[in-house]
């Protein structure tokens, strides 16, 4: 019985690895900015493979300050909460300094995601913190969106 089948010796001998993804390099800049430049925000939306996303711009120490406030309102004055803003303080401390070409990630403030001509949260809500990866973003506008409240 014959086979069209290619026989295993028939393989490839090396398998072509995928093209990293790389970042847009202007993006890229305009974060570094977020991040060196005290008080740069700027309005954006991104574009990513789960949706838009829409928010301010901000550097990672405003973004990481604002998630130990977010952390400590929500909390009850829990032992565990204060051991996560300590530990999470801890790490920022070891972080090595990023440059323009180690940055991978973007960080916004009052973000909504955009879902079906709908603001989630809701338009006039407000946002969420976001962190994501440059290399997941497939597009961007420096435009914070907003959409009017519906009735």
């Amino acid at each position: 019985m014959s086979t069209d089948q290619p026989e295993l010796t028939d393989a490839p001998d090396e398998v072509p690895m995928p093209t990293p993804v790389e970042a847009d390099a202007i993006l890229q800049f305009i974060v570094s900015l977020a991040n060196d430049v005290d008080g740069f925000e700027m309005g954006v939306t991104l574009f990513t493979p789960s949706g838009p996303v829409s928010g301010i711009l901000t550097g990672i120490d405003k973004w990481f300050d604002a998630w130990e406030q977010m952390v400590k309102e929500g909390s009850t004055g829990h032992s565990f909460v204060e051991g996560l803003n300590k530990t999470l303080a801890e790490r920022r401390s070891e972080l090595p300094p990023q440059t323009q070409d180690t940055i991978r990630y973007v960080h916004l403030t009052g973000a909504h995601f955009i879902s079906g001509g709908q603001m989630v949260p809701v338009s006039g809500q407000p946002g969420l913190l976001w962190r994501g990866q440059l290399t997941d973003v497939s597009g961007w506008s420096p435009v914070k969106m907003s959409l009017p409240p519906r009735d």
